[in-house]
């Protein structure tokens, strides 16, 4: 079941960002950090937040997460997504099992 929902994640991961030109070292990067058990990086972690969090966070004008300011809301992030599950919002699309243990294993490196 893990293993079938890191396919689908790194193939939506792939989908997701086939014109950026960065999909390849951000695709592989994720699946062998998942697979091996190494932490994800910022990028890894970013895909997830721009699909699931910036969006909404732009439209009501909160942070929104970029590579310059990420590590300074580690905390944060593992309070309202991680422990009081408040993020993302019910009427928005919740994290996948893929996504959520990329999350949970960022935080623990970055804490």
């Amino acid at each position: 079941m893990i293993r079938l929902s890191i396919m689908v994640f790194t193939g939506l991961l792939f989908a997701s960002f086939r014109s950026s030109g960065t999909v390849e070292s951000i695709h592989s990067q994720t699946e062998s950090n998942l697979h091996f058990g190494t932490e994800p990086s910022d990028s890894a972690v970013l895909v997830i937040f721009n699909k699931k969090c910036n969006v909404c966070h732009a439209e009501k004008k909160q942070v929104v997460f970029d590579a310059h300011n990420l590590q300074q809301y580690v905390l944060l992030i593992e309070t309202q997504v991680l422990i009081k599950q408040r993020m993302p919002k019910k009427k928005s699309p919740p994290l996948t099992a893929a996504e959520l243990m990329t999350v949970k294993a960022w935080v623990a490196a970055n804490k």
